[in-house]
């Protein structure tokens, strides 16, 4: 993994984190499956997502 593609990454998984995690504090979602969380990560980590390196 390129510096350029760990930052792509990283970027993607707060965003993923944070949205969530809003909805809970404020009461809009009871619960969030672990399930999204790990497909989602294992998503963003393709090349598709990450681009070139």
């Amino acid at each position: 993994m390129t510096p350029r593609q760990a930052r792509r990454l990283a970027t993607a998984l707060r965003a993923l984190m944070v949205g969530p995690s809003q909805g809970v504090t404020l009461g809009l979602a009871e619960q969030v499956p672990e399930r999204y969380f790990a497909e989602t990560a294992c998503a963003l980590a393709t090349p598709e997502v990450l681009g070139p390196p």
